[in-house]
């Protein structure tokens, strides 16, 4: 993978960081099967911003679990061809 695409991956981030949409976050691509870019930005608690986010960080899933179910649906009908691109 191109350090361009990293690049721009932690630009982004970093912008939604300054804009403060969210304090931080871990980040990762794969490619057959195996990650092949990964990354972080922010902080982990906006109260405790000496403690940067780290690729261990842990998160809690029941804030995650509204982004999975859309992002999986959107997967399904995607394939399905029920989305617009």
């Amino acid at each position: 993978m191109s350090k361009g695409l990293e690049q721009r991956i932690s630009q982004l981030l970093h912008q939604g960081v300054r804009e403060q949409v969210f304090p931080g976050a871990v980040w990762a691509i794969g490619r057959r099967g195996e990650i092949t870019l990964r990354g972080t930005v922010g902080v982990l608690d906006p109260e405790r911003p000496a403690e940067p986010m780290s690729l261990a960080s842990i998160f809690d899933m029941a804030s995650l679990t509204k982004i999975m179910s859309v992002w999986a649906a959107a997967g399904v009908l995607w394939e399905q061809g029920r989305m617009a691109g």
